[in-house]
């Protein structure tokens, strides 16, 4: 059983360094070794649970959790936040009560103990963002989605009544009144169900209500109807983008920026969605677009971390 201990974190241990060194292949290394500590630990919990002491149980479960918690520091996965803030303290206070009170430890419980500690110690340290999310929730920086009242070019209102409640709309939805800038722009909308602007107002509304499929079905059929329009593909981008589909953002992404390759909002954007998705090749080549573009990457807090932090 020990030498199936050994083997992944060997592979926790690789997948680490090829972090570290930016190798390719360092993301699945980890998850190899995640996953498979994982499920080996649940094995040992449920052969060993009648023979052993309730603190090694409850140490087992500790390490369970925090193979979960680790994981989700480490692949990047926002779902870990919350949970990892109290998982990763509690294991190791048990661990410390643990190997003070128990005579007979496993090796692999002391190998494994080690291991993890080490990967803990790094989520403290600043400025390991290239490597892994830290301990506190790691709130994913905000795309830039383009105001409606900032776009030039609206859609011409074939009827008056679709325009004053379309108005109305945008003005609840300022207001962050969410529920009423839905009533107005469905009603908008059952006017003028090709209009893309309604369409396009319509689906932020409905992304701001939580209710993101809907968004998403509403922003592409304002682009079949408009195929050219580069904002709409930057719209269902940062859709995309806040639902963790990082590939389908950055395809939207690239499109709004093959329309229309001199505003420096979509190249904002698609760093954004390359870093959290650990892709920092791309983050780096497409800073160096924004400075080709005079943006002024100082004055942008998060993109200048970004930059410090992987591409520096």
């Amino acid at each position: 059983m020990k030498k199936w201990f050994v083997v992944p974190i060997v592979f926790l241990i690789l997948g680490f360094f090829f972090k570290i060194f930016d190798v390719p292949g360092k993301n699945i290394s980890m998850v190899i070794g995640f996953v498979w500590l994982g499920i080996l630990f649940i094995v040992r919990l449920i052969k060993t649970h009648n023979k052993t002491s309730l603190l090694s149980i409850i140490f087992l479960i500790s390490l369970i959790l925090t193979t979960f918690a680790l994981y989700t520091r480490y692949l990047f996965f926002s779902i870990g936040d919350y949970p990892s803030l109290i998982i990763i303290p509690l294991f190791l206070l048990i661990a410390l009560v643990y190997f003070l009170s128990e005579k007979n430890k496993p090796a692999i419980f002391t190998l494994s103990t080690i291991s993890y500690a080490l990967l803990i110690i790094v989520i403290f340290i600043p400025r390991a963002e290239g490597i892994c999310l830290g301990l506190f929730p790691n709130k994913k920086q905000e795309n830039d989605l383009p105001n409606v009242n900032k776009i030039e070019g609206l859609s011409q209102f074939n009827s008056d009544e679709a325009y004053k409640n379309f108005n109305f709309g945008v003005k609840h939805s300022n207001l962050e009144e969410y529920s009423l800038s839905k009533t107005y722009l469905e009603k908008a909308n059952s006017i003028e169900p090709n209009n893309m602007d309604i369409l396009r107002e319509l689906s932020t509304t409905y992304f701001n209500l939580k209710d993101v499929d809907k968004a998403i079905e509403t922003i592409t059929k304002a682009i079949e109807l408009y195929p050219d329009n580069e904002f709409l593909y930057n719209n269902r981008g940062y859709f995309y983008y806040h639902g963790n589909k990082y590939t389908k953002a950055e395809s939207d992404y690239s499109q709004a920026i093959r329309i229309n390759p001199k505003n420096p909002i979509f190249y904002r954007n698609i760093v954004l969605s390359y870093y959290y998705s650990g892709n920092n090749e791309d983050v780096c080549h497409y800073i160096d677009k924004l400075k080709e573009l005079d943006y002024n990457i100082t004055n942008d807090k998060e993109i200048d971390w970004i930059e410090y932090s992987v591409c520096d």
